[in-house]
């Protein structure tokens, strides 16, 4: 008895399938179409969503940004797997056209529109809310620990920074002093390598002066070299590794994300507040009832919600 045979690869077709006709009605995929093509990208503060006059024309944004919602949505995160998939993918296909953005492309469009994914993200919330596809009777807070990419060897504090300034000091005295010899002596640097030395020194003091004033500005003890927006964060005794404080509100009856934020702070007692007042104001209701872990059990946060703003629980 013979296998279930396949078509021939080679044959040609005079009336070849669509495209669409390989996606499910009910495909997600469709979904995204359609919420992106009723967006305002300009107003959500996409840059560049409007057409340049001259030039090589561009991708559109609508595109990109589907693209980068499907992919999300299906845990694909690098942007050459994304390439990749553009080729590969049949919803990928179906959805931008065809198109094959490159690699660098898709990195700078989440790169630079960080504010236009975020205000997409709310809109999808308020509509959503909008279509009755949950009632937000019970919303759940919780926060999440994310390591950055920085090296605990990178968290410094004033007294690390005070010392290697006065490193770079006497370095770059010391530079100083060899080229004053070099010009005494009638010593030509063919490279400039002295030169090149000092001015590397020069950026690297300025770039800690700049760290200092941060500290100075922001009152923190702690600055991540290369990713100021993090803090050490963690648990029990030693170096904390940099981080990131995710905190997220959440719908309890659809598990739909109602707002999130990305934070410095090193545990949720102040979040509690301004994440239940956020998810308040976007779903635009008189009273939400919060639940939280007791990570969230700080009396000055949770006064003011609990008075004027919301009913909370702690669990």
């Amino acid at each position: 008895m013979a296998y279930i045979a396949g078509i021939n690869r080679y044959q040609a077709s005079l009336l070849p399938a669509m495209v669409d006709d390989y996606v499910e009605a009910d495909s997600l995929v469709r979904v995204i179409d359609a919420f992106v093509e009723n967006l305002d990208v300009s107003a959500l503060g996409f840059q560049r969503s409007t057409p340049a006059p001259t030039g090589r024309p561009g991708y559109d944004l609508c595109d990109l940004l589907k693209l980068y919602l499907y992919t999300y949505l299906n845990e694909i995160r690098s942007s050459r797997r994304i390439e990749r998939e553009c080729r590969r993918n049949v919803e990928v296909m179906w959805l931008v056209g065809k198109l094959v953005p490159d690699h660098k492309t898709i990195a700078d469009f989440r790169r630079v529109n960080g504010d236009g994914i975020v205000g997409t993200c709310r809109a999808f919330v308020i509509f959503c809310h909008a279509q009755g596809l949950f009632t937000a009777r019970l919303v759940a807070i919780d926060g999440s620990k994310i390591r950055a990419a920085a090296s605990p060897l990178r968290v410094l504090d004033k007294a690390r920074i005070g010392e290697e300034q006065e490193k770079l000091d006497k370095q770059i005295s010391d530079y100083l002093d060899r080229l004053d010899g070099e010009d005494s002596r009638e010593i030509t640097d063919a490279g400039n390598a002295v030169e090149n030395a000092l001015h590397v020194l020069k950026e690297r003091h300025a770039e800690l002066e700049r760290l200092s004033k941060r500290l100075d500005q922001d009152d923190r003890r702690l600055v991540v070299q290369g990713e100021p927006e993090a803090s050490p964060m963690g648990f029990g005794r030693g170096g904390k590794p940099p981080s990131y404080n995710v905190q997220i509100a959440v719908d309890a009856d659809t598990g739909i994300v109602l707002h999130h934020a990305v934070t410095d702070e090193v545990n949720d007692q102040r979040m509690l507040h301004p994440m239940a007042k956020a998810a308040k104001d976007l779903l635009e209701l008189e009273e939400l009832t919060v639940v939280a872990d007791t990570g969230y059990s700080n009396g000055n946060a949770a006064a003011p919600a609990r008075m004027t703003e919301s009913l909370l629980a702690f669990r």
